[in-house]
């Protein structure tokens, strides 16, 4: 897959076509490692250490063009596959999500009850 889409040449409908999508696991395999790509190839843009150990010479530009042919793949996914299930990291963010709602509650509750004790002070 990565060979695909650093290649010069990128048709995401190729790259379709060279995996085995005949059943539903494959197709969330498959989405869970372009996903995983966009998310190194985003952390590797915005990260300020330059020794890092893969990806040596790779230009910013380059990586901002691997990232975008990898989201073109992960729509195509999703567009060709609307009913298919939820990737690794669509569940850990909502989970990561619903964790911080869970301290945001009683959070405002403390700060509300506390902004009522200091009013009728």
């Amino acid at each position: 897959m990565y060979k695909l889409i650093t290649d010069d040449y990128f048709d995401p409908e190729e790259l379709l076509s060279s995996v085995d999508l005949s059943d539903e696991h494959n197709i969330v395999d498959l989405k869970n490692r372009v996903e995983a790509s966009v998310v190194i190839w985003q952390k590797k843009m915005t990260s300020k250490d330059s020794k890092l150990s893969w990806g040596h010479g790779v230009s910013h530009e380059k990586r901002g063009k691997f990232e975008g042919r990898a989201e073109n793949v992960l729509l195509l996914i999703k567009h060709r596959y609307p009913g298919i299930a939820q990737s690794t990291l669509d569940i850990s963010k909502i989970q990561c999500n619903r964790v911080q709602k869970a301290f945001a509650i009683p959070i405002a509750f403390t700060d509300t009850l506390q902004c009522f004790v200091y009013s009728h002070v």
